[in-house]
């Protein structure tokens, strides 16, 4: 995460820690974790009741189109919508 955020040039906080301690635990697929992500940082983005479909890795959300005011749909991997939520949350 930190590789792309520096590939993409984003600005990290102050007081970011030099090593980080992760401890991960399988969970099944994700598509739970994706939903309960998303809630957060995708806050005033996409609603949670907007995101369709987790399935193979994938996402599927719904969102308002801003020139036609129609619904889209568009699905991306789960890696890339989190990363876009992580750019959300620091912009």
């Amino acid at each position: 995460m930190l590789t792309h955020m520096r590939e993409e040039k984003l600005s990290f906080p102050a007081l970011i820690p030099k090593v980080w301690v992760v401890d991960c635990q399988f969970v099944g697929a994700g598509d739970k974790a994706l939903i309960y992500l998303g809630r957060y940082m995708y806050r005033g983005v996409i609603r949670e009741k907007d995101i369709l479909s987790c399935h193979d890795g994938k996402v599927t959300y719904r969102y308002q189109d801003s020139k036609t005011k129609r619904y889209q749909t568009k699905t991306v991997s789960g890696a890339d919508f989190f990363m876009a939520g992580i750019t959300t949350c620091f912009a």
